[in-house]
């Protein structure tokens, strides 16, 4: 799995610890549980302040395997996304680190520490018939009115020319009431 460093081989697509994190997840439960443990470990990734202040604390504790780079907390922030790029885009021009940064570095790894931890007690949730006590798959409210709209479906005309679940305002930054006042003059 190697090659899931950095978004993919360096492409700065979907976070390696995600992909890790899906691939063992269905390796463990089949394809059709994993997609509702994945997508909920998706959501809960969007909305976590990374690096987690647990993974800030194992850090100064030394409790990781490999030392690391530096035992110092870093800076957490929500990114609202899954994609390297703009998680770590975000991040960076928050705290001034750059992307090259030993503390970039030791972000990630502190990121992807929390996301195998968070997998594992998906999984046990998931066992128990607990997942949904655990954590709920519930969008946000903006993604959610796009989604009534712009989902996987055959209309195109109607707004079914994409899919996903990933917030919406993260990469597009229209107007949401001017959109909908226009979707809903055109719906008369």
């Amino acid at each position: 799995m190697r090659y899931g460093n950095g978004g993919i081989e360096g492409y700065a697509t979907v976070c390696g610890a995600l992909n890790g994190a899906s691939a063992a997840i269905e390796y463990a439960v089949g394809p059709k549980a994993s997609k509702q443990i994945i997508r909920r470990l998706f959501r809960w990734y969007e909305t976590t302040a990374f690096p987690t202040k647990e993974a800030n604390e194992w850090a100064e504790k030394h409790k990781f395997y490999d030392h690391g780079k530096t035992d110092k907390p870093l800076p957490s922030i929500v990114a609202h996304s899954v994609l390297c790029h703009v998680v770590v885009s975000k991040w960076c021009k928050e705290t001034g680190y750059a992307s090259g940064s030993k503390e970039r570095s030791e972000r990630c790894a502190r990121i992807t520490a929390a996301v195998a931890k968070h997998a594992v007690e998906l999984l046990n949730a998931y066992a128990k018939g607990k997942l949904d006590e655990l954590y709920p798959f519930k969008l946000d409210e903006k993604t959610q009115t796009c989604r009534a709209c712009h989902h996987k479906g055959k209309d195109y005309k109607h707004g079914q020319f994409s899919r996903g679940f990933m917030e919406c305002s993260t990469c597009h930054d229209v107007n949401l009431q001017e959109h909908m006042k226009e979707v809903m003059s055109k719906m008369k």
